[in-house]
């Protein structure tokens, strides 16, 4: 994925013809010439709604097994650094070059999978053989 992002910057020609041809498209009344059309604002628009359920989800089922009052601030603090992750990102766009973004996000996608791979390491490690034996005993019998 790292890699794949860090190419990008090769393709923008590519995406420059592909997307002029989406732009100057004939006004058809069709479903998939208007997705064409507006693809760069469908995709953005789905993948904010999806996380934002995911995200409620998430709260949701943290809030189950906490008191009320356990959550507000958290939903609170996350939006506000969201807004500002957001906000940042918009306004460095203009000046900031996308390989010097994408550099920083893979890096950061980088951290992030090492972080994930090293905690399912150490839970594998921690996992005791001896329960897997007692779970698939009791599956046999």
């Amino acid at each position: 994925m790292g890699a794949a992002i860090l190419r990008i910057s090769k393709l923008r020609a590519k995406w420059q013809i592909k997307i002029t041809e989406a732009l100057e498209l004939k006004k058809n009344r069709t479903l998939g010439s208007w997705t064409k059309k507006y693809v760069m604002i469908i995709l953005p628009l789905i993948t904010v709604i999806r996380e934002g359920l995911e995200a409620i989800v998430f709260v949701g089922g943290v809030s189950l097994s906490a008191p009320a009052s356990a959550y507000p601030l958290p939903v609170v603090v996350g939006m506000v650094a969201g807004i500002a992750v957001s906000w940042g990102i918009y306004r460095g766009g203009n000046s900031l070059r996308i390989q010097w973004f994408l550099i920083a996000s893979t890096m950061l996608l980088y951290l992030v999978a090492a972080g994930l791979g090293s905690r399912a390491v150490w839970k594998f490690e921690m996992y005791e053989v001896g329960t897997l034996v007692c779970v698939t005993d009791r599956m046999l019998k």
